[in-house]
């Protein structure tokens, strides 16, 4: 399988889903202002002051290891937190990573000449994952921050 790194093609491609599984159309705005007056409305500037009413934004997206679920972060409604979100391009299911499911979950990737093993980085250490199997390994274990695996450009390795 080869894998594209093309961060603009899978940004479009996360809020497209994100859209095709939103729910019901929104209502259509009627042409004039229907609050009595004295009373004030939605308005523009109040939806821009308030990053929860035009939802959260979607951030540092990135395919799977296997190519078939997309992973990306965006803030919580109503909260500082951030949650990772993977979603299953089999079914179009998007859902938050449970703590438990993180020490799993892949993070941006590097592949081998093959594609056959993904490298990245994680909480400051080195995993590979070998694509086919789906069986992750931690090759580092260091105090130091680790970033930025590569694999050598020759097929030797």
């Amino acid at each position: 399988m080869k894998h594209l790194s093309c961060s603009l093609t899978l940004a479009v491609y996360v809020f497209a889903l994100i859209g095709a599984t939103a729910g019901a159309p929104a209502a259509a705005v009627p042409a004039t202002d229907p609050t009595p007056s004295g009373q004030q409305g939605i308005t523009l500037e109040k939806i821009m002051s308030d990053p929860d009413w035009i939802g959260a934004a979607v951030k540092d997206a990135y395919w799977s290891a296997d190519g078939r679920a997309v992973y990306y972060s965006a803030k919580r409604s109503g909260s500082p937190i951030v949650d990772l979100h993977r979603v299953d391009l089999a079914d179009r299911k998007d859902q938050v990573v449970e703590p438990k499911a993180m020490a799993d979950a892949d993070a941006p990737a590097v592949f081998d000449l093959a594609g056959k093993r993904a490298a990245f980085a994680r909480n400051g250490n080195i995993f590979v994952r070998d694509v086919a199997s789906g069986r992750l390994t931690q090759i580092t274990r260091t105090p130091e921050n680790e970033a930025a695996p590569q694999f050598p450009r020759t097929a030797a390795c």
